[in-house]
């Protein structure tokens, strides 16, 4: 067994090896004993392996003094057409055009993260209707790799779909390290699927394992950028699969509209061609004649020039975050998301340095700002305020189902009467529809339903009219617990529920005063 496993590693890159112990014994020793003349390293993962060495999944790759070989699962990675062609065509096309601008630009953006070690960002998931164009921008996207899947028939493509992703999900993420994983057909995978898929290729780690021998392995890493699409944003897919979004959930993938204004289409600029369709179609075809060149030559650049220190001070750092309206005070998450944009934002630069690009740097420079307040517009309206729904229509659902584990503050009045405290929600006065939850209930519904966060909770409670706030006597500050109940000698805090007097009455969530309190630590 010993022979077997050692020997292992050769066996799982497509070698017969005999597993009888004489056979083992002598192949190890001729591998250990006869000089070689090249040494070649088989990696777990494409990308940077060398500061001036990148890993392709199809191909031995050389280093400084050894060579490098991927044995994992290999991306489609192929070629048609030429560079040129490509930059007269789909570059060209993309130019002006926002979506097409960031889809492309990731795939340079998450080369140049692995180049300079940043193991983290955000991705990004393009929301519209079938006909808004959001397919071909991230096919376009994978038209610097190779085909998409959806553009050609006969050769498979560097699309790759949600199902297949998450069918062989640490394969999958190993085999795209410092590339963009470029996903369509979310509609097609399991939403149960979708919050675990999202979570391990943004987190970057797979899952921990033991040897044969019961030995810890160290678990894989990767760092992968994403450009997905789909008519229903990720967060309302957890949503619906789950009941609630984690803190951190919507900025691993961030939910991007395709509509950029225009006729509910995802272009801005046709360049002269009679309809967005028909630019749609051109687009297309374009994707299907030339692709494959432009990440294969920013790889060569990068790895021949480098990135100096005044572009990284440029691009970088809070002159990164300055370009998108954000400074170090600014919420975490838009820190964070404008961190990832900056990174993105360099790639476009250099790789129009280097005549891999055909656009102007400052008309790039706009359609990534443009995405950013975008996605800033939804992520403070639409989300929030869906977010903000759900938690009033959960807590309704939660009080009309538990109204029969809150006790009439009447029959007690004395310690000895005060009821389990884990077997009741709390305290009520059914006649004034006043409910008192204890605060240790409360907090765990929140941490169960909505990823903790009970101060934001309660404040969304109060603003739709559900939570009455508590003026402390001495010092008149209002805060959102309570006291107990008269005639309830107990030390406990309790919110007050109150249920409106008009219950169909309707609620502007836009309206809702911001909450005080920080949405929480980010995952990253």
């Amino acid at each position: 067994m010993e022979g077997v496993s050692s020997l292992r590693p050769l066996s799982d890159c497509g070698i017969k090896i005999n597993p009888g112990q004489a056979s083992t014994t002598e192949l190890r020793r001729y591998l250990t004993f006869v000089p070689a003349e090249k040494t070649l390293i088989i990696t777990p993962r494409t990308g940077w392996v060398e500061e001036s060495t990148f890993v392709f999944p199809q191909t031995i790759t050389p280093g400084l003094d050894k060579e490098y070989f991927f044995a994992g699962r290999r991306p489609y990675l192929n070629k048609k057409g030429t560079l040129r062609a490509w930059q007269q065509t789909v570059g060209h096309y993309a130019e002006g055009n926002s979506r097409l601008v960031l889809s492309i630009g990731e795939a340079f953006g998450a080369c140049l993260r692995g180049y300079l070690g940043v193991d983290k960002a955000c991705g990004w998931h393009i929301i519209g209707n079938s006909n808004s164009g959001k397919t071909i921008c991230v096919s376009a996207g994978a038209s610097t790799y190779g085909a998409g899947s959806q553009m050609d028939h006969f050769v498979k493509g560097a699309l790759e779909t949600w199902n297949s992703t998450g069918n062989s999900l640490e394969d999958t993420a190993m085999s795209h390290n410092h590339f963009c994983l470029y996903l369509d057909e979310i509609n097609e995978c399991n939403p149960q699927d979708i919050k675990k898929i999202t979570y391990s290729l943004m987190n970057g780690s797979g899952k921990r394992r033991l040897s044969s021998t019961s030995e810890p392995i160290e678990p894989k890493q990767w760092s992968v950028g994403i450009i997905s699409s789909g008519e229903d944003s990720i967060a309302s897919i957890v949503w619906r699969a789950e009941g609630k979004i984690n803190v951190g959930q919507e900025i691993r993938i961030c939910d991007l509209p395709a509509s950029v204004g225009y006729e509910e289409n995802i272009f801005e600029d046709i360049h002269g061609f009679a309809s967005s369709g028909e630019f749609a179609e051109s687009l297309k075809e374009a994707c299907k004649k030339n692709y494959g060149h432009a990440f294969p030559a920013f790889v060569e650049s990068l790895s021949t020039h480098g990135v100096d220190t005044q572009a990284k001070a440029s691009y970088l750092g809070t002159a990164g975050l300055a370009f998108f309206g954000v400074s170090r005070t600014s919420p975490a998450a838009q820190q964070f998301v404008a961190k990832s944009l900056s990174y993105t934002r360099l790639a476009i630069s250099l790789a129009i340095d280097w005549d891999i690009l055909p656009w102007d740097k400052a008309k790039a420079d706009e359609a990534l700002k443009f995405c950013f307040s975008s996605w800033l517009r939804e992520s403070s309206s639409k989300n929030i305020a869906g977010e903000r729904q759900h938690i009033l229509d959960d807590w309704q659902g939660i009080m009309f189902e538990s109204r029969n584990l809150f006790q009439e503050i009447s029959e007690f009045g004395t310690p000895d009467a005060v009821p389990d405290r884990e077997k009741t929600m709390g305290f009520c006065k059914p006649e004034k529809k006043e409910w008192w939850i204890r605060s240790l209930k409360f907090k765990k519904i929140c941490e169960e339903k909505f990823g903790g966060r009970p101060r934001y909770v309660a404040q969304v409670l109060k603003a739709g009219g559900f939570l009455k706030e508590y003026t402390e006597p001495a010092s008149g500050r209002k805060i959102m617990t309570h006291p107990s109940p008269k005639r309830m000698i107990t030390a406990e805090r309790f919110y007050l529920w109150v249920w409106p007097k008009d219950d169909t009455q309707a609620l502007d969530l836009d309206s809702f005063p911001e909450p005080d309190e920080n949405m929480g630590d980010l995952p990253f």
